[in-house]
């Protein structure tokens, strides 16, 4: 898919709600845990974080998706998640190339 477009949001819990994320995920996979389910719903809402904090994204909505057990999909109020990621990575990139700390090579 194209991430740019990417409209949902991104699926994060946090506190009591990170057992709940998990079971929904084992329960969508076939019932199967394994230790990368057990990553992705521990550390989701440390991505957030991330997004919210370097790249000064407002997750500021939640919403519940299929398959969830209560809101933990995170979005802009402008509801283009995919757009805001790439556009804030990209800008944050450029950034760290004229400060001489990545090379970016096309």
């Amino acid at each position: 898919g194209n991430s740019a477009k990417a409209s949902s949001g991104i699926n994060a819990a946090y506190g009591a709600d990170v057992d709940t994320f998990l079971q929904d995920t084992v329960k969508s996979a076939g019932g199967q845990l394994t230790p990368l389910r057990q990553v992705l719903a521990n550390e989701s809402w440390s991505a957030v974080e991330w997004l919210r904090t370097r790249m000064d994204i407002a997750l500021n909505q939640t919403c519940q998706l299929g398959g969830h057990s209560s809101a933990r999909t995170w979005r802009p109020s402008t509801g283009m998640i995919g757009a805001e990621v790439t556009f804030a990575v990209a800008n944050e990139l450029k950034r760290l190339q004229k400060q001489g700390k990545v090379e970016i090579m096309m």
